[in-house]
């Protein structure tokens, strides 16, 4: 049985969601290690606030250990910038031309 599998949706909270204890220890070890994380249209908001422009590419990815939303901007005079933003706390760790 994969314990991870419905992980995403689950809300420890509503009583329809009876976990064994078992259960109850692995989804939390889970939270523990994947706090929230901000969506990608929260983190291109943050990066356009920074660099205005079009959005070409956005990824996720961990830079020293570090959970990242890497976001390619071209600005309107055709300058291309990649900015990374923390998923979790939503700083901007670097806004860079590429």
């Amino acid at each position: 049985m994969n314990y991870f599998h419905h992980y995403d949706n689950l809300n420890p909270y509503r009583s329809e969601n009876f976990l064994t204890p078992f259960q109850r220890s692995v989804y939390n070890q889970h939270r523990q290690m994947f706090p929230r994380q901000l969506s990608a249209e929260d983190a291109i908001e943050i990066a356009i606030s920074q660099v205005p422009g079009t959005v070409v590419d956005v990824d996720l990815d961990t830079e020293n250990g570090i959970l990242v939303w890497e976001i390619e901007i071209v600005t309107p005079q055709g300058m291309k910038y990649e900015v990374d933003v923390d998923a979790n706390t939503g700083n901007i760790l670097k806004a860079e031309l590429d």
